[in-house]
């Protein structure tokens, strides 16, 4: 783990907390009573919690103690912060269009429920490759994404660890 990472994490909490607070003032502000209002608030309330947790993490690595014990702290807040990640792309990739439809007060009722499903559907297939695509030569997203970084992760620990013990 590079101080790097450190930072990186700090600024991607940051603005997952952020964007959670900004979706959930906009669900409030245009809250209209259906499940699709719900689980927009539901998302933004669990990215907030991830958030915290994450800033609570952060704040508790202790440098102090020995190097194992630190890289597996790092390894675990580096465990969070990739699935975390992955559940916010995959839950936005959801709930972006539910929440752009209250922002623009069109009435779930008016919208046929056969064509969210399709619109969530075709955003999942085609937004796992688009952002594949568009995140190209920054490997730490996409790897992110795939979970090859938490993976290197792992095995960089268990290596040191099995260093350790030998």
């Amino acid at each position: 783990m590079n101080p790097s990472f450190l930072f990186r994490t700090k600024v991607l909490v940051g603005f997952e907390a952020a964007a959670g607070l900004l979706t959930a003032t906009l669900a409030v502000t245009w809250f209209e009573r259906s499940a699709w209002s719900a689980a927009v608030l539901v998302a933004a309330a669990a990215t907030i919690a991830l958030s915290a947790v994450q800033w609570v993490r952060l704040a508790q690595l202790d440098y102090a103690a020995p190097v194992m014990t630190l890289l597996r702290q790092l390894e675990s807040l580096q465990a969070l912060r990739v699935r975390s990640t992955q559940l916010g792309f995959v839950v936005g990739s959801v709930l972006w269009l539910p929440l752009m439809l209250m922002a623009f007060k069109v009435p779930m009722q008016v919208v046929s429920g056969t064509w969210v499903l399709l619109n969530i559907a075709v955003t999942l297939a085609v937004m796992g490759p688009l952002a594949v695509w568009l995140v190209g030569g920054k490997s730490s997203l996409r790897d992110d994404l795939t979970g090859r970084s938490l993976a290197k992760t792992r095995e960089a620990v268990a290596e040191l660890a099995a260093f350790e013990i030998s």
